[in-house]
């Protein structure tokens, strides 16, 4: 359509092209010799068919094995990936033409073992910390609301594990570098 995304899209770029973080400061066990980002996308050869898709089990095995073959990298990406998997209610909308699901990936997935830290990369205040705990959904959900120069932007940090609700309330001061949670289980994770 060739509309930005967000309204002050460029303001937040001039605000943060200075800014730098590494996966390591997000995560601190991230290896660092390169970035592997398997295609989750409609058509995906790797992902395989629907059935596939909707075996949580078989994709367990298929990114255990990835990590396996590929333990000096990072498994990672999924920004803007038109993904079929979103086939749960939890992505359904009623639309003047019955009902529709949001397919487009709107975040990026780090795949570690459950149980990994993650950090916050900046400092800011506890937004929201629940659980979205139906299938395919994002599970333990943190969202931190951070301030540089009066602007207000938000992170997220979904497929928390159930141990990381007890971290933090609405309001709470994180610090840059402080643990912000950790990865769930499969069974926790969404």
């Amino acid at each position: 359509c060739g509309m930005t995304a967000c309204s002050t899209e460029e303001e937040f770029a001039k605000l943060i092209q200075d800014f730098s973080a590494s996966v390591k400061d997000l995560i601190p066990d991230a290896k660092t010799k390169e970035v592997i980002a398997p295609d989750l996308g409609v058509g995906s050869r790797w992902i395989g068919t629907m059935a596939e898709q909707d075996d949580v089990g078989l994709l367990t095995h298929k990114f255990k094995q990835l990590q396996k073959e590929n333990y000096e990298s990072t498994i990672a990406g999924g920004y803007g990936e038109v993904r079929s998997i979103y086939s749960t209610d939890a992505y359904r909308i009623e639309s003047n033409n019955g009902p529709e699901y949001r397919t487009v990936h709107l975040g990026v997935d780090f795949w570690f073992r459950a149980g990994t830290e993650l950090r916050s990369i900046l400092d800011g205040n506890v937004y929201s910390l629940v659980d979205h705990d139906r299938p395919k959904d994002y599970g333990v959900t943190l969202i931190l609301e951070h301030r540089i120069d009066n602007f207000t932007f938000f992170t997220l940090y979904g497929h928390l594990g159930k141990s990381s609700l007890a971290l933090f309330s609405q309001g709470d001061q994180i610090k840059q570098g402080d643990t912000i949670g950790f990865l769930g289980d499969v069974h926790e994770n969404g």
